[in-house]
């Protein structure tokens, strides 16, 4: 549950995790410091939205975040 919405989880990684609600759906990516969540909506691909949130957390955890 992300905002009051609940997500039907897709797949969980030890890093990641990927939900799903109706046409859009969620990533959530966690460094050593932050929790990084992206929420997409019908206008925007899954695909661009996760590798947007994990390149963000590959270079947090880089910076030693």
């Amino acid at each position: 549950m992300a905002a009051g919405a609940k997500y039907m989880t897709i797949r969980a990684e030890a890093n990641s995790v990927y939900g799903k609600r109706g046409p859009g759906g969620i990533v959530c990516v966690k460094t050593g410091q932050a929790l990084i969540i992206g929420v997409y909506d019908e206008n925007v691909q899954p695909g661009q939205c996760t590798a947007t949130v994990e390149k963000l957390g590959d270079y947090l955890r880089d910076q030693g975040y």
